[in-house]
């Protein structure tokens, strides 16, 4: 199976997922920090927290204290060093660019610098702001992505890099980030609901292509 013949199953069992779900840019950048080792669950609930406290937006977030941060970001786990993050990379993008328009309007490769310069944003975080928040063709690479590529035959034992993971895999699907987006969003609900750590292959729609063996024990 080709990456992109995953694509095109996955998608005609799941239909569009409408990621990424945020209602704004600031929201999106919330979001993709908060779930950073959680679940969406819980980063969810963070953002239904900070949205009432009304601490949803870089200018409230700049202005608001870390204490208040902190209370509101609690359900996501480590909560003072995302906290931080929050704060310091709100006041950050507010200094360098001012507006959402302003980020936007910069080349791919520069944005992508001034993301994994700012302290707890790595490779995954800053290409999801990216593709879904700027619309920039990058590849989403998470364990979830290295879980099902790995039972799907896609990946050595060797552990590759991040981003030569990325070329490898984004180089043989359609190149915009509305696919590649939508690719990353139905691998996520597929291994959520299926391709667990233990998986439930009874009833997966890939189980005719996957090199899984259940006696290997989890990947």
């Amino acid at each position: 199976m080709t990456p992109e013949g995953l694509f095109k199953i996955l998608l005609e069992n799941y239909g569009p997922q409408g990621w990424w779900p945020a209602n704004s840019f600031d929201e999106l950048c919330v979001g993709a920090i908060l779930v950073q080792n959680t679940s969406w669950d819980n980063a969810r609930k963070a953002i239904s927290n900070l949205a009432k406290a009304g601490l949803i937006s870089f200018e409230a977030i700049k202005a608001a204290s870390l204490d208040d941060i902190i209370e509101a970001v609690y359900p996501a786990g480590t909560y003072r060093r995302k906290s931080a993050v929050l704060k310091a990379f709100s006041e950050d993008f507010s200094s360098d660019f001012g507006t959402v328009a302003t980020f936007r309007s910069i080349a791919t490769d520069s944005a992508r610098r001034w993301l994994l310069q700012r302290k707890g944003i790595g490779f995954e975080t800053a290409d999801s702001i990216l593709c879904y928040g700027a619309e920039r063709a990058l590849l989403v690479v998470d364990a979830y992505t290295r879980r099902l590529s790995k039972r799907l035959g896609w990946l050595s034992l060797e552990k590759p890099s991040y981003e030569a993971f990325q070329r490898h895999l984004q180089g043989k699907l359609p190149c915009s980030s509305r696919a590649l987006g939508e690719f990353h969003a139905l691998v996520v609900f597929h291994c959520k609901k299926f391709c667990k750590r233990h998986p439930d292959c009874t009833t997966c729609v890939l189980a005719e292509h996957c090199f899984f063996d259940m006696s290997a024990g989890p990947l």
